[in-house]
């Protein structure tokens, strides 16, 4: 019995690693459909078509294409104090809208705030190198790894 539970605690833990999950600190759920969290910005990714992309400076959701500006003063805003950057809400809800397409998981992560801004979730820039960021967006200062809420390297400006 005692070999069965720890194998299973490997495999989970295995698995942990091998899907690249982000540490956060809200409840989840094992739906694939992502965790249980409620939303706290919209899930669309396209709202106002022609406005700025994920990632591009912004004073407000008005300036985005998805609506939501993530501005610097917000304590959601774990990558960035800034400047305000487009992005959307994910991986909250059970929503099928809120899960990173395959086209996005190539550009972009989802940030998982810390507590009490769980709800808060949202999409930030992946890098190799802070001009990789820049080309994006000027602004934009640093890559590095080490910023609570995921385990990729992401755009920062702090």
């Amino acid at each position: 019995m005692r070999s069965f539970f720890s194998g299973a605690v490997m495999l989970i833990g295995l698995g942990a690693l091998a899907g690249g999950c982000e540490a956060f600190t809200g409840t989840s759920s094992s739906d694939p459909l992502g965790p249980s969290t409620s939303c706290g910005f919209s899930l669309a990714n396209s709202v106002n078509p022609g406005k700025k992309a994920i990632g591009q400076s912004c004073a407000s959701g008005a300036d985005c294409e998805t609506n939501v500006c993530v501005l610097a003063t917000d304590a959601a805003s774990v990558t960035n104090k800034q400047f305000g950057f487009c992005s959307r809400g994910c991986d909250c809800a059970n929503d099928k809208a809120s899960i990173l397409t395959a086209e996005q998981k190539a550009k972009f992560t989802c940030i998982y705030p810390p507590s009490p801004n769980q709800t808060k979730r949202h999409m930030v820039l992946q890098c190799s190198s802070p001009e990789a960021c820049q080309q994006v967006d000027a602004g934009w200062t640093g890559c590095t790894n080490q910023i609570s809420g995921t385990s990729f390297k992401v755009c920062t400006a702090l």
